[in-house]
Protein backbone atom coordinates (compact mmCIF):
# COMPACT_ATOMS: atom_id res chain seq x y z
CA UNK A 1 0.00 0.00 0.00
CA UNK A 2 0.98 3.64 -0.69
CA UNK A 3 2.40 5.43 1.89
CA UNK A 4 2.20 8.94 0.09
CA UNK A 5 -0.26 10.44 2.26
CA UNK A 6 1.86 10.11 5.25
CA UNK A 7 3.43 12.99 3.53
CA UNK A 8 1.06 15.44 4.11
CA UNK A 9 1.63 17.05 7.56
CA UNK A 10 -0.19 20.42 9.08
CA UNK A 11 2.19 23.67 8.36
CA UNK A 12 0.91 24.57 12.09
CA UNK A 13 2.42 23.26 15.22
CA UNK A 14 0.32 20.51 16.92
CA UNK A 15 -2.38 21.10 13.58
CA UNK A 16 -4.02 18.34 11.83
CA UNK A 17 -4.87 17.11 8.35
CA UNK A 18 -8.64 17.17 8.14
CA UNK A 19 -10.71 15.35 5.42
CA UNK A 20 -14.74 16.02 5.08
CA UNK A 21 -15.90 13.28 2.89
CA UNK A 22 -19.47 13.13 1.58
CA UNK A 23 -21.26 9.50 2.22
CA UNK A 24 -22.38 8.11 -0.68
CA UNK A 25 -22.20 10.93 -3.47
CA UNK A 26 -22.32 8.90 -6.55
CA UNK A 27 -24.73 6.69 -5.26
CA UNK A 28 -27.16 9.21 -4.57
CA UNK A 29 -26.25 12.09 -7.46
CA UNK A 30 -27.40 8.21 -9.45
CA UNK A 31 -30.58 7.81 -7.89
CA UNK A 32 -31.20 11.94 -8.64
CA UNK A 33 -30.26 11.73 -12.26
CA UNK A 34 -32.30 8.53 -12.75
CA UNK A 35 -35.30 9.41 -10.71
CA UNK A 36 -35.10 5.49 -9.32
CA UNK A 37 -38.10 6.52 -6.24
CA UNK A 38 -37.25 2.91 -4.87
CA UNK A 39 -33.33 3.81 -4.70
CA UNK A 40 -34.61 7.58 -3.33
CA UNK A 41 -36.64 6.49 -1.05
CA UNK A 42 -33.79 4.09 0.34
CA UNK A 43 -31.46 6.55 0.44
CA UNK A 44 -34.01 8.62 2.63
CA UNK A 45 -35.00 5.97 4.83
CA UNK A 46 -31.12 5.85 5.59
CA UNK A 47 -30.86 2.34 4.39
CA UNK A 48 -27.42 0.60 4.45
CA UNK A 49 -27.76 0.29 0.39
CA UNK A 50 -24.65 -2.30 0.72
CA UNK A 51 -26.67 -4.79 3.27
CA UNK A 52 -29.59 -4.13 1.16
CA UNK A 53 -27.71 -5.30 -2.19
CA UNK A 54 -26.09 -8.30 -0.18
CA UNK A 55 -29.64 -9.40 1.22
CA UNK A 56 -31.16 -9.33 -2.63
CA UNK A 57 -28.24 -10.84 -3.85
CA UNK A 58 -28.30 -13.86 -1.08
CA UNK A 59 -32.26 -14.33 -0.73
CA UNK A 60 -31.73 -12.50 2.76
CA UNK A 61 -34.17 -9.98 4.55
CA UNK A 62 -32.41 -6.90 4.90
CA UNK A 63 -32.68 -6.90 8.67
CA UNK A 64 -30.62 -9.81 8.92
CA UNK A 65 -27.39 -8.91 7.44
CA UNK A 66 -27.21 -5.17 8.63
CA UNK A 67 -27.93 -6.43 12.14
CA UNK A 68 -25.48 -9.34 11.76
CA UNK A 69 -22.25 -6.77 9.91
CA UNK A 70 -23.21 -4.07 12.94
CA UNK A 71 -22.77 -7.05 15.31
CA UNK A 72 -19.48 -7.89 13.50
CA UNK A 73 -20.99 -11.59 12.44
CA UNK A 74 -17.80 -12.26 9.87
CA UNK A 75 -20.56 -14.29 7.79
CA UNK A 76 -22.60 -11.09 6.98
CA UNK A 77 -19.81 -9.00 6.84
CA UNK A 78 -18.45 -10.80 3.84
CA UNK A 79 -21.24 -11.20 2.00
CA UNK A 80 -22.00 -6.51 2.58
CA UNK A 81 -18.42 -6.72 1.43
CA UNK A 82 -18.83 -8.64 -2.06
CA UNK A 83 -22.05 -6.46 -2.59
CA UNK A 84 -20.21 -3.07 -1.66
CA UNK A 85 -17.49 -3.80 -4.01
CA UNK A 86 -19.89 -5.29 -7.10
CA UNK A 87 -22.14 -2.32 -6.07
CA UNK A 88 -19.35 0.34 -7.03
CA UNK A 89 -17.98 -1.45 -10.01
CA UNK A 90 -21.93 -1.67 -11.18
CA UNK A 91 -21.68 2.00 -10.94
CA UNK A 92 -18.63 2.49 -12.45
CA UNK A 93 -20.10 0.56 -15.54
CA UNK A 94 -18.09 -2.49 -15.22
CA UNK A 95 -19.65 -6.09 -16.83
CA UNK A 96 -20.19 -9.28 -14.66
CA UNK A 97 -16.43 -10.70 -15.73
CA UNK A 98 -14.76 -7.53 -15.05
CA UNK A 99 -16.61 -7.25 -11.84
CA UNK A 100 -15.96 -10.99 -10.69
CA UNK A 101 -12.25 -10.60 -11.80
CA UNK A 102 -11.74 -7.74 -9.78
CA UNK A 103 -12.48 -9.23 -6.32
CA UNK A 104 -11.87 -12.83 -7.02
CA UNK A 105 -15.60 -14.05 -6.96
CA UNK A 106 -17.78 -16.33 -9.70
CA UNK A 107 -19.11 -14.74 -12.81
CA UNK A 108 -22.27 -16.21 -11.60
CA UNK A 109 -22.55 -14.62 -8.76
CA UNK A 110 -21.31 -11.22 -10.64
CA UNK A 111 -24.57 -11.69 -12.83
CA UNK A 112 -26.70 -12.44 -9.92
CA UNK A 113 -25.76 -9.48 -8.47
CA UNK A 114 -26.57 -7.48 -11.34
CA UNK A 115 -30.22 -9.30 -12.15
CA UNK A 116 -30.87 -8.69 -8.20
CA UNK A 117 -29.73 -4.70 -8.54
CA UNK A 118 -31.32 -3.92 -11.53
CA UNK A 119 -34.70 -6.05 -10.71
CA UNK A 120 -34.52 -3.93 -7.20
CA UNK A 121 -33.82 -0.14 -8.74
CA UNK A 122 -34.95 -0.39 -12.49
CA UNK A 123 -35.40 3.08 -12.93
CA UNK A 124 -31.49 2.98 -12.90
CA UNK A 125 -31.05 0.38 -15.75
CA UNK A 126 -33.81 2.63 -17.41
CA UNK A 127 -31.67 5.88 -17.08
CA UNK A 128 -28.70 4.05 -18.29
CA UNK A 129 -30.17 2.82 -21.07
CA UNK A 130 -31.27 6.16 -22.28
CA UNK A 131 -28.16 7.82 -22.09
CA UNK A 132 -26.98 5.08 -24.41
CA UNK A 133 -29.54 5.38 -26.85
CA UNK A 134 -29.12 9.25 -27.14
CA UNK A 135 -25.14 8.55 -27.35
CA UNK A 136 -25.54 6.41 -30.39
CA UNK A 137 -28.31 8.47 -32.00
CA UNK A 138 -26.30 11.24 -32.35
CA UNK A 139 -22.99 9.19 -33.55
CA UNK A 140 -21.37 11.09 -36.33
CA UNK A 141 -18.66 10.03 -39.18
CA UNK A 142 -15.02 11.21 -37.57
CA UNK A 143 -11.56 10.65 -38.94
CA UNK A 144 -10.30 8.34 -35.70
CA UNK A 145 -9.66 4.79 -36.36
CA UNK A 146 -9.74 2.13 -33.90
CA UNK A 147 -6.55 0.16 -32.82
CA UNK A 148 -7.62 -2.67 -35.56
CA UNK A 149 -8.27 0.14 -38.54
CA UNK A 150 -11.66 0.28 -38.70
CA UNK A 151 -13.57 4.17 -38.93
CA UNK A 152 -15.06 5.02 -35.81
CA UNK A 153 -17.64 7.52 -35.03
CA UNK A 154 -18.39 9.62 -32.26
CA UNK A 155 -22.08 10.63 -29.90
CA UNK A 156 -22.30 13.23 -27.76
CA UNK A 157 -24.48 12.91 -24.05
CA UNK A 158 -24.91 16.30 -22.58
CA UNK A 159 -25.73 16.57 -18.82
CA UNK A 160 -28.34 18.54 -16.70
CA UNK A 161 -25.85 20.97 -15.88
CA UNK A 162 -24.70 21.63 -19.26
CA UNK A 163 -21.73 19.34 -19.67
CA UNK A 164 -21.02 18.30 -23.13
CA UNK A 165 -19.62 14.84 -23.24
CA UNK A 166 -18.06 12.70 -26.32
CA UNK A 167 -17.74 9.27 -26.89
CA UNK A 168 -15.98 7.25 -29.50
CA UNK A 169 -16.43 4.05 -30.83
CA UNK A 170 -13.98 1.51 -29.94
CA UNK A 171 -13.22 -2.42 -31.10
CA UNK A 172 -16.22 -3.98 -30.17
CA UNK A 173 -15.56 -7.40 -28.18
CA UNK A 174 -15.84 -10.75 -29.59
CA UNK A 175 -19.29 -11.21 -27.94
CA UNK A 176 -20.90 -8.09 -29.55
CA UNK A 177 -22.30 -8.29 -33.62
CA UNK A 178 -21.11 -5.52 -34.19
CA UNK A 179 -17.61 -4.50 -35.47
CA UNK A 180 -17.08 -1.16 -33.42
CA UNK A 181 -19.19 0.15 -30.65
CA UNK A 182 -19.55 2.78 -27.62
CA UNK A 183 -17.99 1.79 -24.42
CA UNK A 184 -21.00 1.02 -21.92
CA UNK A 185 -18.15 1.58 -19.27
CA UNK A 186 -17.85 5.25 -20.21
CA UNK A 187 -21.71 5.50 -20.81
CA UNK A 188 -22.81 4.38 -17.45
CA UNK A 189 -20.07 5.98 -15.24
CA UNK A 190 -19.27 9.94 -16.60
CA UNK A 191 -22.36 11.52 -16.49
CA UNK A 192 -23.00 10.08 -13.09
CA UNK A 193 -19.51 10.96 -11.96
CA UNK A 194 -18.91 14.05 -13.58
CA UNK A 195 -22.54 15.70 -11.70
CA UNK A 196 -21.08 14.05 -8.30
CA UNK A 197 -17.41 14.87 -8.76
CA UNK A 198 -17.27 17.06 -11.93
CA UNK A 199 -20.04 19.42 -10.75
CA UNK A 200 -20.90 18.91 -7.62
CA UNK A 201 -17.67 18.85 -5.55
CA UNK A 202 -15.92 21.91 -6.96
CA UNK A 203 -18.63 23.99 -6.61
CA UNK A 204 -18.86 23.19 -2.94
CA UNK A 205 -15.19 23.09 -3.16
CA UNK A 206 -15.43 26.68 -3.85
CA UNK A 207 -18.41 28.09 -1.68
CA UNK A 208 -16.17 26.10 1.39
CA UNK A 209 -13.11 28.56 0.20
CA UNK A 210 -15.68 31.46 0.26
CA UNK A 211 -17.36 30.80 3.88
CA UNK A 212 -13.43 30.15 5.00
CA UNK A 213 -12.30 33.58 3.37
CA UNK A 214 -14.77 35.42 5.15
CA UNK A 215 -13.85 33.94 8.64
CA UNK A 216 -11.78 36.54 10.81
CA UNK A 217 -10.41 33.63 12.70
CA UNK A 218 -10.64 30.06 10.02
CA UNK A 219 -9.41 32.32 6.74
CA UNK A 220 -5.28 32.00 8.05
CA UNK A 221 -6.02 28.74 10.33
CA UNK A 222 -8.08 26.43 8.21
CA UNK A 223 -6.84 26.09 4.75
CA UNK A 224 -7.85 24.23 1.52
CA UNK A 225 -4.96 21.95 0.22
CA UNK A 226 -6.85 19.33 -1.56
CA UNK A 227 -9.94 17.23 -2.86
CA UNK A 228 -10.33 13.47 -4.12
CA UNK A 229 -13.40 12.17 -5.40
CA UNK A 230 -16.02 13.14 -3.22
CA UNK A 231 -13.80 14.52 -0.28
CA UNK A 232 -12.19 17.65 0.58
CA UNK A 233 -8.98 17.97 2.88
CA UNK A 234 -7.73 20.95 4.97
CA UNK A 235 -4.92 21.86 6.66
CA UNK A 236 -6.08 22.97 10.04
CA UNK A 237 -4.80 24.71 13.25
CA UNK A 238 -5.01 22.86 16.31
CA UNK A 239 -7.09 26.05 18.30
CA UNK A 240 -10.01 25.65 15.61
CA UNK A 241 -10.74 22.42 14.93
CA UNK A 242 -14.32 21.94 15.55
CA UNK A 243 -15.10 25.56 14.33
CA UNK A 244 -13.63 24.50 10.97
CA UNK A 245 -15.49 20.97 11.10
CA UNK A 246 -18.38 22.35 11.71
CA UNK A 247 -18.18 24.91 8.75
CA UNK A 248 -17.25 22.58 6.09
CA UNK A 249 -19.94 20.11 7.24
CA UNK A 250 -22.66 22.91 6.94
CA UNK A 251 -21.41 24.41 3.28
CA UNK A 252 -21.07 21.20 2.11
CA UNK A 253 -24.15 19.46 3.50
CA UNK A 254 -25.76 22.52 1.82
CA UNK A 255 -25.15 21.49 -1.04
CA UNK A 256 -28.35 21.19 -2.74
CA UNK A 257 -28.66 25.27 -2.16
CA UNK A 258 -25.94 25.95 -4.23
CA UNK A 259 -26.90 23.48 -6.55
CA UNK A 260 -30.59 25.19 -7.12
CA UNK A 261 -28.46 28.44 -7.04
CA UNK A 262 -26.14 27.58 -9.70
CA UNK A 263 -27.44 25.53 -12.17
CA UNK A 264 -31.75 25.68 -11.17
CA UNK A 265 -31.55 22.21 -10.56
CA UNK A 266 -33.83 20.77 -7.32
CA UNK A 267 -31.94 18.54 -5.86
CA UNK A 268 -34.05 16.24 -3.92
CA UNK A 269 -31.56 14.41 -1.98
CA UNK A 270 -30.22 14.63 1.39
CA UNK A 271 -26.53 14.72 1.49
CA UNK A 272 -24.04 13.71 4.49
CA UNK A 273 -20.50 14.07 5.07
CA UNK A 274 -17.93 12.73 7.30
CA UNK A 275 -15.15 14.26 9.11
CA UNK A 276 -11.61 12.81 9.98
CA UNK A 277 -8.70 14.52 11.54
CA UNK A 278 -5.18 12.98 12.06
CA UNK A 279 -1.54 14.34 12.58
CA UNK A 280 -1.05 13.53 8.80
CA UNK A 281 -3.65 12.51 5.82
CA UNK A 282 -2.58 8.76 6.52
CA UNK A 283 -3.25 8.79 9.98
CA UNK A 284 -7.09 9.73 10.05
CA UNK A 285 -9.45 9.02 13.10
CA UNK A 286 -13.50 9.75 13.23
CA UNK A 287 -13.55 13.51 14.27
CA UNK A 288 -16.91 14.56 16.47
CA UNK A 289 -18.50 17.82 16.11
CA UNK A 290 -18.80 19.45 19.64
Amino acid sequence: MSRIKECFTSRFEGGVIMEADYSQLEVICLAFLSNDLVLKRDIRMGVDLHSMSAASLYGLTYEVVRDGYIAGDPVMTKKRKIAKAFSFQLQYGSGAAAMAASIGEDVEVAKAFIKAYYDRYKGVKAYQEEVARIVKASRKPSKRRTLSGIPAGVGHYTSITGRRYVFQEYDAPEWMKAKVSFSPTQMKNYPTQGFATGDIVPLILGEVYEELKKNPFLGTNALLVNTVHDSIVLDVNASYVNNAASLVKRVMEDAPRYIKETWGIDFDLPLSVGISTGPDWATQSEYTII
